[in-house]
């Protein structure tokens, strides 16, 4: 329950780091990113700013409301040819995109923003550098990954001497907090042309792998408009493709057809029916 706002994330740290923005005088825009760059902090194995995102933003002022589409393409040098043999690998360098997510963060920030980028991006890079204690999730996340506990840059983060971290030992990743500071300093361009970009180009040559400063150069986040159906008098709305939320949008259409509060919450029957949607 609250009287000005709420803030919900996977992690409670992450929380915390929009709820602290909030108190800060930042909006909701800037919360949400501190959030997100927290989340990629604290629960690096379901985020990072080395992947894709979407904002859907809804500004009251203007009764508009907007999907920031941050996702990239793939690497110039990844053909189809390239991959033929054996398809495309769902781990590795290989599997590598043009991370997309940090210029939609910039991009948001700059139309809707109120806060500095630094103070926006503050909590994360706390976290970053002091470290936080590990998760049971993360703790089974890093034991589970093989790749991730060998291979040497990771293993120096994630383990203690090739041991993975246990549930609240403290994880520190000091890397990942000078990148966000930079970031703070400079901007996207820190990324997709300066420092940072210049050296995922280099490892990626290192490495083997495809992505490259030209790719991270030719990078665009997209500003769109929702899709949208009426449920039931109320009109949703979902960011559309390459966004998989118009698949909420048929289930939806589906399930309008029957009577759901007949079916009771949470019973066997309704939970089939939305299933089977």
């Amino acid at each position: 329950m609250g009287r000005n706002g709420m803030v919900s994330s996977g992690h409670p740290l992450a929380s915390q780091a929009g709820v602290g923005v909030l108190m800060q005088g930042g909006n909701a825009v800037d919360a949400a990113i501190a959030v997100a760059a927290a989340t990629s902090v604290v629960e690096p194995l379901m985020s990072g700013i080395g992947g894709d995102g979407f904002m859907m933003i809804y500004w009251k002022n203007s009764d508009e409301i907007k999907v920031v589409n941050a996702t990239g393409a793939s690497p110039a040098a990844a053909t189809r040819d390239r991959f033929v043999p054996s398809g495309i690998p769902f781990k590795g360098i290989l599997s590598v995109s043009v991370p997309g997510l940090l210029d939609g963060w910039i991009e948001a920030h700059q139309r809707y923003g109120i806060l500095k980028l630094s103070q926006v991006l503050e909590p994360a890079i706390e976290l970053a550098e002091s470290g936080f204690p590990v998760s049971h999730k993360l703790a089974e996340a890093i034991a589970a990954d093989t790749l991730l506990c060998e291979f040497p840059t990771s293993r120096a983060v994630f383990t203690r001497d090739g041991i993975p971290l246990k549930p609240g030992e403290i994880l520190y990743q000091k890397d990942l907090g000078k990148s966000l500071q930079i970031i703070a300093e400079q901007g996207r361009e820190s990324l997709y042309s300066g420092s940072i970009g210049q050296g995922i180009d280099r490892f990626m040559r290192e490495q083997g792998g495809l992505l490259t400063l030209e790719d991270l150069k030719g990078h665009n986040t997209r500003w769109q408009d929702p899709i949208f159906i009426n449920y039931h008098g109320h009109d949703i709305y979902e960011a559309p493709p390459n966004s998989s939320g118009h698949v909420l949008l048929q289930e939806l259409n589906l399930v309008e057809n029957f009577d759901l509060n007949s079916l009771g919450c949470n019973t066997a029957e309704s939970i089939h029916l939305m299933v089977e949607a």
